[in-house]
């Protein structure tokens, strides 16, 4: 892997072992007694092959099939660029560092003017990201609103795979977009036996808040599995709208998103290289908004992250974020202080 700037940062830890197998254990009982709901027929058939007993859409989750999923961890996935090379080695405390994804709008650096992205945007952050070594992957940075909406996702993992060499973590509209950009990647690795060998690609999709397995989620999850491909499985839950509103509730909640997809991944193949992650934004009551860089944002991320490392699964969290709609005070702040774990 290429020399990188090497930040000492201290671990934070926010939750204490005590709390983190309280939390597992009501993770446990949320996916016994209460259940999922998944909507892929697939992905439902599984789940009661392997003896999760069901209710129409809804599949409770045995503790027994939990934990034996959770025998067979991945903790370690080496991450590739795009000519073969090791480039992220996902694993321990290690943190590497990349740009957002999928906003719908950006400021303009010319005119200063906010305005829809387009497919351009994304190419020049791709030839910026190449160049800065501080930043070890990239995400697609915007919406492309100049090209068609249902195949966005392919342009855009176009433009990224191909004004970069740095691994690539990506998100699909549908399984059909997937697979094209799955056909894409191996024609630029070499072959499908060599994407699956030197990934440079990683996935990014999330199940529906609360404890729902979406149709399309979950067949892009499934896909990858299929593959050995790797995949983050991240759920966005709002404390208060789409989750309980105590962070205690809420990174239950999340966690039992999260293994729901785990135990699915190893029912299609044991051992999937999958990446734990996901947030927990509550909700400004007074505005009726998400809050997304709201101090408790970070302590869910925080949380989460001490989640997966008792799992030994490699994480994935977000951190630089704001709610301001400017480059000002507000940003600076907000985006200072919501340091990475």
């Amino acid at each position: 892997m290429k020399e990188r700037p090497r930040l000492r940062i201290p671990r934070l830890h926010f939750l204490t072992r005590e709390k983190i197998e309280k939390i597992h254990g009501a993770t446990l009982t949320v996916l016994e007694e209460t259940g999922i709901i998944v909507k892929d027929p697939k992905a439902l058939e599984m789940f009661k092959e392997a003896g999760c007993p069901g209710d129409g859409e809804r599949v409770k989750i045995p503790h027994s099939l939990v934990e034996n999923a959770l025998k067979t961890a991945v903790s370690r996935i080496l991450i590739s660029d795009r000519s073969g090379r090791p480039a992220m080695a996902l694993e321990g405390d290690e943190a590497w560092f990349g740009t957002g994804s999928d906003t719908p709008h950006v400021i303009d650096l010319y005119t200063g003017q906010r305005r829809r992205a387009v497919l351009k945007d994304i190419e020049n952050v791709s030839r910026l990201v190449d160049a800065l070594p501080e930043l070890s992957f990239i995400m697609c940075s915007g919406i492309a609103s100049d090209v068609n909406p249902e195949k966005a996702d392919i342009h855009h993992f176009l433009a990224m795979v191909s004004r970069t060499e740095k691994p690539v973590v990506f998100t699909s509209w549908s399984l059909a977009n997937l697979a094209a950009i799955i056909e894409m990647a191996a024609v630029v690795a070499g072959g499908e036996d060599r994407l699956r060998a030197n990934p440079f690609l990683v996935l990014y999709t999330e199940p529906i808040s609360p404890l729902v397995l979406g149709e399309e989620s979950t067949q892009k999850l499934m896909f990858m599995a299929e593959r050995a491909l790797p995949v983050v499985f991240a759920p966005g839950m709002i404390t208060g709208a789409t989750g309980p509103v105590t962070l205690a509730g809420g990174i239950v909640q999340a966690n039992a998103e999260i293994l729901a997809g785990y135990v699915l991944a190893n029912l299609v193949r044991p051992g999937t290289p999958f990446i734990y992650g996901g947030s927990g934004e509550p909700m400004d009551m007074s505005a009726m908004l998400m809050s997304y860089a709201a101090p408790e944002s970070m302590l869910v991320v925080s949380a989460l992250t001490d989640m997966s490392k008792y799992y030994g699964l490699p994480s994935f969290g977000y951190a630089g974020c704001s709610d301001s709609n400017l480059y000002d005070q507000q940003a600076s702040l907000e985006s200072g202080s919501s340091s990475p774990d």
